[in-house]
């Protein structure tokens, strides 16, 4: 069926952007975004002048429209010119430089945005342009000579990434007869960062209603791997050295996540660890590529191998080494770098369309390295043992990392977590302390205001005040920032989940309560929707919020086996409500014995008053029906 929301048309793009753009941000940030400023006003005059319109605008890149090849290459050569004498006086290595594509061809009009391969083919020649230069089309020589006083440089058939056929391709010499086209040699599109690696930013709704209707959708007979899937194995590194397996895990998460927003048609699958044999990886998970790499550190030099894999014939397709020196600044920009590089490959392949590519912000992250490992700790081992422990060290070093560094909107929205559960799940927060959590959290939001796993631990807050609507508005609002991240979308699954619980009682413990059948199941459902959303996003199992979303739904529908099947993805055995949820799965199947072991670990973990602590978590998490329900099973196993 052809759908009569989008249009074509034929036109002329102008695709451009800023030459090593990455290494000055992470040079000098506030000076490149200062400089960018100014000549974002030069090039925004002249494309007005010129009659042309910027349909896509993000950091650096631009994507430009007009109606005649003419105004076009007017326009380009006019902002190289006013560019060149901006540049006057500024040390060569400060310098701000474009470079430029022209392309004249059939378009799709999809809203405010223009798509298909004329876009594309403008995007890849500014790939081959000389910084400061312009590379356009035969198409546009043809039309533009005699008509503008113009040197051509004629580069022959040039073969491009994601373009069918080759395109003949012409330099333009800005400066008559110095000669500067005809001595530059187009790069290799292997190596090129095109504009549309965009490493971060959010994501489309024709994205989030394409991946939530594919997800959702159990009676598919669509596999996985029809998605443009990509596996990231952990990054090997020294077992024996604690720290360097956190960095190691912190920057294949990292990679995952610019990776997720980096584009809109990609789905990201995390690996746990590293599988016996990663000839079953397409098989297992459906992915169409891998990347795996190792990290090693001498002194206080890293150095980073990473390679991308075709899954089906386990070629390798491209592979870099990374040497730097061990600082944040540089780790931020090193992933940015894999990002950029992996996408670029990605679109060259088909995998994804250049359009599907999101708008680029870069990661800066933090510059202060003891921050970061902190987030690293937090992420790479209390989250995936969640002991009290591991909960007191992470509160102390996020306290710690968010006055080294006060931008740091990962350690903000963590710490804001932290203190959530210090109220919720290991009782050393109060419920008067939680405005501790609401400042941080919004700390993170004022860096941020797209940031969706903030959006997240805010509806977490909510449901401790048992304000339900505003668990749902605020968990939407995560869920439409990230829609193909599982850590977003698992945690909102497991909130929405206990805003429901209850729906499968009795009509009578329902009306003790005040609670309504109806609005109860709605927001169960829809948290069971999310989990097997997050569930298939994280086929690795990275996270435990996924296996919580379906754990929960399923006590509540007492699916006793599945629960067993779910929880063992990821072992809590520190944890006290993931031994209370097993010990009643293995009584609900019959089996006593592992029951007993279960319950004898939350008599340890808790001492003494243990049915007091249950019954007040419980209540924080809306699960009082639950314990009713189940007191007495608790009891006969010893819970007192």
């Amino acid at each position: 069926m052809v759908d009569q929301t989008r249009q074509r048309k034929l036109s002329t793009i102008l695709a451009m952007d800023v030459v090593n753009y990455t290494a000055k941000m992470g040079n000098d940030e506030e000076g490149t975004l200062e400089q960018l400023a100014k000549l974002r006003s030069i090039i925004e005059a002249i494309v007005e002048k010129q009659q042309g319109r910027i349909f896509n605008t993000a950091g650096d890149a631009f994507m430009i429209e007009f109606a005649s090849p003419v105004e076009a290459v007017t326009a380009a050569i006019n902002i190289q010119k006013k560019v060149s004498i901006e540049n006057e006086g500024i040390a060569s290595d400060q310098r701000m430089e474009f470079r430029m594509g022209i392309n004249m061809g059939d378009i799709i009009i999809e809203g405010d945005n223009l798509f298909g391969e004329g876009v594309n083919v403008a995007a890849r020649l500014e790939g081959i342009a000389p910084p400061g230069g312009i590379c356009v089309s035969e198409m546009i020589q043809t039309v533009i000579e005699g008509k503008i006083k113009i040197e051509f440089v004629d580069l022959g058939p040039q073969n491009l990434k994601n373009v069918e056929k080759p395109v003949r391709a012409y330099y333009l010499e800005l400066e008559p007869g110095s000669g500067k086209a005809k001595r530059y040699k187009a790069p290799s599109q292997n190596s090129h960062i095109n504009p549309f690696k965009w490493a971060t930013g959010v994501m489309g709704l024709v994205l989030i209603i394409g991946v939530y209707f594919f997800l959702q959708n159990e009676s598919s007979d669509l596999k996985l791997q029809n998605l443009n899937s990509i596996a990231v194995i952990p990054l090997e590194t020294d077992a024996s050295n604690q720290d360097q397996i956190n960095l190691a895990n912190g920057l294949t998460q990292d990679i995952s996540g610019g990776l997720t927003k980096a584009s809109r048609g990609l789905n990201v699958i995390a690996l746990n660890s590293k599988p016996d044999n990663t000839n079953d990886i397409n098989k297992d998970t459906g992915a169409s590529y891998i990347i795996q790499g190792n990290l090693r550190q001498s002194a206080d030099i890293l150095r980073i191998s990473i390679n991308l894999i075709d899954a089906v014939t386990m070629a390798n397709i491209w592979t870099e080494n990374y040497d730097r020196k061990l600082k944040a600044s540089n780790i931020f920009q090193l992933q940015d770098e894999i990002v950029n590089s992996v996408v670029d490959e990605l679109v060259g392949n088909g995998a994804i369309l250049a359009q599907q590519v999101a708008q680029r912000v870069s990661s800066t992250g933090t510059k202060n390295l003891s921050a970061y490992e902190c987030v690293n700790f937090v992420r790479g081992q209390f989250f995936k043992i969640l002991s009290p422990d591991l909960h007191a060290k992470s509160l102390t070093c996020l306290q710690k990392a968010v006055i080294d560094d006060p931008k740091y909107k990962e350690a903000w929205q963590l710490l804001a977590q932290i203190y959530a559960w210090g109220y919720s799940l290991y009782g050393t927060v109060t419920k008067e302390q939680l405005s501790k959590a609401e400042e941080a959290v919004d700390a993170a939001i004022l860096i941020d205001k797209d940031y969706a796993r903030a959006y997240a631990t805010k509806a977490e807050l909510n449901l401790y005040f048992q304000r339900y609507d505003d668990v749902i508005t605020y968990g939407e609002q995560a869920v439409a920032l990230a829609p193909n991240d599982s850590a977003t979308v698992g945690n909102i699954s497991y909130l929405f989940d206990h805003t429901g619980y209850g729906c499968s009682s009795s009509t009578q413990i329902l009306e003790r309560y005040g609670y309504n059948r109806k609005e109860n199941c709605k927001r169960l459902e829809r948290g069971y929707e999310l989990a097997k959303i997050a569930n298939r996003l994280d086929t690795g199992n990275i996270h435990s919020y996924d296996n919580y979303g379906l754990g929960v739904y399923l006590v509540e529908k007492r699916n006793w086996p599945q629960v067993i099947i779910e929880f063992e993805k990821i072992p809590n055995p520190e944890f006290m409500w993931w031994n209370i949820f097993m010990g009643l799965a293995h009584h609900g199947i019959g089996d006593p014995n592992k029951a007993q072991q279960r319950f004898d670990k939350v008599n340890s973990l808790i001492g003494s008053n243990v049915m007091q602590r249950i019954e007040r978590e419980a209540k924080i998490w809306n699960m009082q029906i639950f314990i009713d329900e189940v007191k007495d099973t608790l009891l006969s196993y010893g819970i007192k």
